[in-house]
């Protein structure tokens, strides 16, 4: 648009054609009757040739000055009518022109697209804010479609689109993505067919918003609201865990201490041994996966990071994965020789290795080769997990580490697998990153920092571990019949003895009575009177007693309720006798 209102051309209108055409029939009608009149009245009072010359002659010149006053006067009137007539136009025409104008200084004003097209698609009116919008100047789209503006498949899908709305009566909104020169855009249009008085179809007119703003601003508060829900089911999953985690432990607790008392008794019969080892290592498993489930909820680690060696905990997963495997799928391992210590949590790693071969081993529903790679980087440890399996598609892998998103079917995942390993690597330092072809399988590669000045060698133990300890007098105290009766065999296996109570009422009196005992074992956990209370009032009858607090759920503990003991040590179950062992020495037993 160039600022002008357009100029329409004049034509006389129906009165002014009407009023000339009055004046035309008129002269004729005066002109007519004069003839026919004056002659026959002529020759009734004239007989004479001569007078009738005359009078004839007399005659025409009177007919000519009452036919040109008559013409004067009546045109005078046709003219001044005109004149009025013309004057009605002018103002109608500039009514007209400043109504155009004003409406196209509110198009130009407005930062909305304002646009019209004809029944064809053509443009007849495109504003700036359009320009704008599309990239294109105004001269170049005028008098053409949006061929000119759009791709051809975008521009066709308006075309269908327009002609739809022409075919209706109704005003429509639509929100369409296309294509502009900062890329691809989202726009809010309001298009409705523009018709004449006698309802012929003339076009279309459109009003066209930018929203992309707006629809970028709500995906990411969707994000945002689906992240909120997501740390919501955490920590709903976090309290469950919590929940569940001391009863899972106390189970595991008093397999654990069957088993161990099982395998000493039976430390001659090597077949049976492995099989036991099998069973301890599983117990463990079953404790770290609880562990790995509420140190996922608190996104950190399960326990005190310690100098790693990643063969060695590659060797152990792949052990137990072996036995459950059915040989359906061939595990081969990979691991470089003296290859650099890494700081971890060990059942946090462990777990998240276990994760990842248990994802592997679902995604080769037919068999395949698991392998598990170590190697040395520029300060860092690779620990690769890959797969001959089905493998991801892009859209997958790029949701694969969202928490709860699964591709399995119900009941056979949760969804936190891979959620779990990356929170694991982040809390290491470290990073994740997954490599996936539909057909060809998967690599997780779990990179993590090294600890300088160490390398990977056989674990040494220390004097004091070898030369194991005094054979103590222990009260064991827990409201779990299970895991008394398992861990009372199990430290007497040990060379302990052991005397046992059901609740911390019941160790509190055998305290009372004199009993003499070097080391106190308590529950956290119990019904009733729970081991900190238990605890507070064991203090004031012998304040000096060493006590060992086991729990299955030992992140209930305040934080600063150990710092505010005196020799006392915690113990998460399920644990072996080297572990008991281990903390009698540092109660100095």
């Amino acid at each position: 648009m160039d600022g002008k209102a357009p100029q329409f051309p004049q034509r006389p209108g129906p009165a002014a054609r009407r009023a000339v055409l009055r004046v035309v029939l008129a002269y004729a009608v005066f002109a007519g009757l004069w003839i026919l009149l004056s002659d026959r009245a002529a020759e009734t009072l004239f007989r004479d040739p001569a007078s009738l010359v005359q009078v004839s002659l007399f005659k025409g010149w009177f007919f000519v000055a009452v036919t040109s006053l008559l013409l004067f006067v009546m045109l005078r009137r046709l003219v001044d009518r005109l004149a009025a007539g013309e004057a009605e136009v002018r103002r109608q025409q500039e009514e007209r022109r400043q109504t155009l104008m004003l409406f196209h200084g509110l198009a130009e004003a407005s930062p909305d697209a304002i646009y019209v097209k004809d029944p064809e698609g053509r443009y007849l009116l495109f504003n700036r804010a359009a320009g704008r919008m599309t990239g294109k100047a105004c001269e170049a789209v005028l008098g053409r479609d949006d061929r000119a503006i759009f791709p051809l498949e975008e521009a066709e899908t308006l075309r269908a689109e327009d002609r739809r709305i022409m075919a209706g009566s109704e005003v429509s909104t639509l929100e369409e993505w296309l294509t502009t020169p900062e890329g691809p855009r989202c726009f809010q249009a309001i298009k409705g067919p523009l018709r004449a008085k006698d309802g012929r179809l003339v076009g279309l007119f459109g009003i066209t918003r930018d929203i992309t703003d707006r629809v970028r601003s709500e995906e990411a508060r969707l994000r945002l609201e689906s992240e909120v829900q997501h740390a919501q089911r955490l920590e709903s999953l976090g309290r469950l865990a919590s929940g569940v985690a001391h009863d899972m432990n106390n189970v595991l607790a008093a397999i654990h201490a069957a088993t161990e008392l099982l395998r000493v008794q039976r430390e001659g019969d090597a077949a049976l041994v492995k099989s036991l080892d099998t069973v301890l290592m599983a117990t463990r498993r079953g404790r770290d996966l609880v562990k790995g489930l509420t140190a996922f909820a608190r996104k950190g680690l399960g326990g005190e990071p310690e100098a790693l060696d990643l063969n060695e905990l590659v060797r152990e997963e792949a052990a137990l994965l072996e036995r459950t495997l059915l040989q359906r799928v061939e595990v081969v391992l990979e691991l470089t020789p003296d290859l650099p210590r890494v700081r971890g949590e060990r059942s946090s790693l462990g777990n998240a290795l276990m994760n990842l071969c248990v994802n592997a081993v679902d995604a080769m529903p037919q068999g395949g080769t698991l392998t598990l790679r170590t190697r040395a980087l520029e300060g860092r440890v690779e620990l690769a997990v890959a797969d001959t399996g089905e493998g991801m598609p892009p859209e997958v892998l790029a949701r694969a580490t969202d928490p709860f998103f699964t591709t399995k079917p119900v009941g056979k995942g949760t969804g936190l697998g891979l959620a779990t390993v990356h929170s694991v690597a982040a809390a290491h330092q470290g990073a994740l990153e997954l490599h996936s072809d539909v057909g060809h399988g998967t690599c997780v590669r779990l990179l993590l920092p090294v600890l300088e000045g160490t390398s990977a060698g056989p674990a040494v133990r220390s004097p004091e571990a070898a030369q194991g300890s005094v054979p103590r007098r222990i009260l064991l105290v827990d409201d779990d019949d299970l895991v008394r009766q398992s861990l009372a065999g199990l430290l007497a296996s040990g060379g302990h003895r052991v005397e046992t109570a059901p609740d911390g009422a019941s160790a509190l009196r055998h305290l009372e009575s004199g009993g003499a005992i070097d080391l106190v074992v308590l529950d956290l956990n119990m019904k009733g009177l729970d081991g900190a209370e238990t605890l507070a009032r064991l203090r004031r009858l012998r304040p000096e007693l060493p006590v060992l607090l086991v729990s299955g759920f030992l992140e209930a503990l305040p934080g600063t309720f150990m710092a505010e003991q005196d020799r006392v040590r915690t113990l998460a179950k399920p644990f072996g006798l080297d572990q008991f062992q281990g903390r009698l020495r540092e109660l100095g037993l």
